[in-house]
């Protein structure tokens, strides 16, 4: 009997004295693994005699659970005993007759079509294949209630309520304190976004994140670099608003419809911690938002951020920037969600999100001292895109290996 490795079977073999017949054989089911839990089918009933072989399989509790009845029906058919139940073979399965039948309780189920028999056997084969619409696809259509509705009028009342905000007054007390001055302000934002515009609660409960772990800020020397409101402004009004919010629960379509509002206050998250070497809550989630996808790079996830601020400081970058970019890259909450599922929340330290803007030049950078140039071997790099091209003559492949080993040993 054939096996296949993602398929389980099933199988009942014949009792050669119970069903008086000389030649073995019996039956077999094949069930393919991805399509159910081989743990979840259940031999149901198996008879063997003189006027039948039976293999009833229980794979599903449900009062509308798909049952099929399949079998070489030499003498009898169900089509009186089981009228609820609808027959699908309509070729021949031996010679010129149809004695393999399959009954199910579906109608319009599936479509045969006659294969050549296998090996040996007197019997062809039949490929079934599905020709009904699954239930999922023929419930209506539901639209979820936990979005905003978002419309010009809320925008406008938004920028109203931060333009008259005495920011000074709001993150004034916090100067000292940079993670209370991004929270107390993040949370004001999301305090006026929720009176404006009230979403509905969601159907399903978040996990608390962890709290991330900072690594210890190099000696500050003075500021390198300037941010100033112009640039954040700019940078709000390049995010896309269909995007899903950053870590803080800041939706991008109010930091882009209120960034002429918001840069000033959002440009205070921004400078000081030039000065601090640790990355801001705020920073990271204008990082998030520019992001143009949600996804994780095999390449970028090679990243060690440890080596990455000792290759940095050999560059020559500024120590603040360093700590900043080596901070971004540590501690970095990330969890899976499928539908109203959500995963346990972990904190990674090692590769860089793909998608933003910043992974592609740390990765080049990160691979920057891997350069390699022969009569024969070269290497071609562009952001993760890496190629090793070599010429080789006679046999000789000896420095074509050397190099890809030792590239696969740098990543």
């Amino acid at each position: 009997m054939l096996t296949w490795s993602y398929f389980s079977t099933v199988r009942a073999d014949r009792d050669t004295k119970a069903c008086g017949k000389r030649e073995g054989g019996g039956l077999a089911l094949y069930v393919n693994k991805q399509w159910c839990n081989p743990g979840h089918v259940n031999i149901k009933l198996s008879i063997c005699c003189r006027d039948i072989e039976l293999l009833a399989l229980k794979y599903k509790q449900h009062p509308e659970a798909l049952m099929i009845i399949s079998g070489d029906f030499n003498h009898v058919t169900l089509d009186n005993t089981l009228a609820a139940f609808h027959q699908y073979v309509d070729c021949n399965t031996r010679g010129k007759r149809t004695l393999d039948l399959m009954y199910a309780n579906v109608k319009d189920a599936y479509r045969a079509t006659p294969l050549p028999a296998l090996g040996k056997a007197d019997h062809n084969l039949v490929l079934l294949k599905p020709h009904y619409t699954p239930r999922v696809r023929r419930l209506p259509t539901t639209t979820r209630s936990s979005f905003r509705k978002w419309s010009p009028e809320a925008e406008q009342a938004l920028k109203d309520c931060f333009e008259t905000t005495d920011w000074e007054a709001l993150q004034g007390s916090h100067h000292e304190n940079m993670e209370e001055m991004v929270d107390c302000t993040t949370d004001y934002i999301n305090f006026c976004m929720d009176a404006v515009v009230p979403q509905p609660p969601p159907s399903y409960s978040h996990k608390p994140t962890p709290a991330k772990k900072r690594t210890p800020p190099l000696p500050p020397p003075a500021p390198s670099m300037t941010i100033t409101a112009a640039q954040v402004c700019g940078e709000l009004r390049r995010l896309r608003p269909s995007k899903a919010a950053g870590p803080d629960g800041v939706s991008p379509r109010l930091l882009k419809a209120c960034a002429r509002e918001l840069g000033h206050p959002l440009r205070a998250h921004f400078q000081p911690e030039l000065g601090t070497g640790e990355g801001s809550p705020a920073v990271e989630d204008i990082l998030h938002h520019s992001s143009p996808q949600e996804t994780t790079s095999c390449t970028f996830n090679t990243i060690q951020p440890l080596l990455l601020r000792d290759k940095l400081t050999e560059m020559g970058v500024g120590s603040h920037l360093v700590a900043w970019i080596t901070d971004y890259l540590t501690g970095r909450p990330q969890y899976v969600r499928l539908g109203d599922c959500r995963s346990d929340t972990v904190a990674s330290s090692t590769g860089a999100p793909q998608g933003t803007v910043l992974s592609p030049v740390l990765f080049t950078l990160y691979t920057s001292d891997f350069q390699y140039k022969s009569e024969f071997c070269h290497v071609q790099k562009f952001a993760d895109d890496t190629a090793i091209v070599g010429c080789i003559r006679s046999g000789q492949e000896d420095e074509y290996r050397e190099l890809i080993q030792d590239f696969c040993h740098m990543v």
